[in-house]
């Protein structure tokens, strides 16, 4: 945040679905969020159909549990950098 800037509304955010690969997402060590470079990008077709974009990108994890492999994740945009939202979770 810039000298107590808080955004009224999410107009400039973005948002992107990925799948995470047989690796997931590695947890933060201290201060280092986990990485990972290949996480698959989907977008949603108009009939709700999850769609493979077959372009990967990298979100990183600033959490203190890993994401786990081969589940869904939303990402957003923070400082020109995609970030885990939420996980996929199965019991």
């Amino acid at each position: 945040m810039l000298d107590g800037y808080i955004p009224t509304d999410s107009s400039g955010l973005e948002g992107r679905i990925g799948y995470t690969s047989t690796g997931g997402i590695p947890a933060r060590s201290g201060l280092v969020a986990g990485k990972a470079d290949d996480v698959n990008y989907y977008q949603v077709a108009d009939d709700g159909t999850l769609v493979d974009t077959g372009s990967d990108f990298t979100v990183y994890n600033p959490f203190s549990l890993p994401v786990s492999a081969s589940v869904y994740v939303l990402c957003k945009k923070v400082d020109g950098v995609w970030i885990v939202d939420a996980e996929d979770c199965s019991s």
